[in-house]
């Protein structure tokens, strides 16, 4: 079962699609077309084809995995991040011996698609309040559209803003301000440090809608979400 397998026990982006294609059709097959619940498994192709409609769904289809050729880095990352990391892309590129580009893209989907997993009590911070670590730039560093809730929720403490700032710079040497949200998560995990098995990862995963594509066009929004409750002043 999915639920004791540990992600120490995969070791190949076979094994990594195998455990991705069994939990995302754990509670059985849901065309994303029609909704029907009936299809059938090709034999030697990980798909399965809507018995109503005809559309072949990949296990990796409209998920954080969609069109990876790494998935099992992709699995590695998700748990690194969920346990609590606070090493910036350039040290994690350098450990896994993998080009900075390369493990940027697939760190940055990790980081997204884990903003699912529980951390609903969130604060604000303005990102002008984040100056201070928002000293890289992106191309289209532009923000995107605030979020409408932010009416119900509370600003971040003046203490809480200052800890972010410096893990921003102490750990990233910066950061850009189209992409702090991401970097937000990292550090509410951080503080949490709480590991998921690695059917919570993968539940989580499906539940984003973050891919290659959305990735590019992102836009952390003016004000960012952050997980307030968790943190203990020093």
């Amino acid at each position: 079962m999915i639920e004791r397998l540990q992600i120490e026990e995969i070791k190949t982006d076979e094994e990594a699609i195998d455990a991705i294609d069994s939990e995302r059709w754990r509670h059985g097959f849901l065309c994303p077309r029609c909704q029907c619940i009936k299809g059938y498994r090709h034999k030697n192709r990980k798909l399965i084809e809507c018995a109503q409609c005809g559309k072949q769904t990949s296990p990796t289809a409209n998920t954080i995995f969609h069109g990876t050729r790494k998935p099992l880095l992709d699995l590695k990352l998700l748990d690194l991040m969920s346990r609590g990391c606070n090493l910036s892309t350039s040290a994690i590129s350098k450990a896994y011996k993998i080009g900075y580009a390369t493990l940027w893209y697939h760190a940055n989907i990790a980081r997204l698609a884990l903003r699912v997993l529980g951390l609903v009590q969130r604060s604000f911070i303005d990102c002008d309040s984040l100056r201070r670590g928002l000293t890289k730039q992106a191309k289209g560093d532009e923000v995107g559209e605030r979020q409408p809730d932010l009416f119900f929720r509370e600003e971040a403490p003046e203490i809480l803003i200052t800890a972010v700032t410096n893990f921003l710079i102490l750990v990233f040497t910066g950061v850009s301000r189209k992409y702090v949200q991401a970097y937000l998560t990292q550090y509410e995990l951080f503080l949490n440090q709480q590991p998921h098995s690695l059917a919570e990862l993968l539940e989580a995963a499906f539940r984003s809608r973050i891919c290659r594509r959305e990735l590019r066009n992102y836009r952390s929004p003016p004000a960012v979400l952050i997980d307030a409750h968790s943190f203990v002043p020093a």
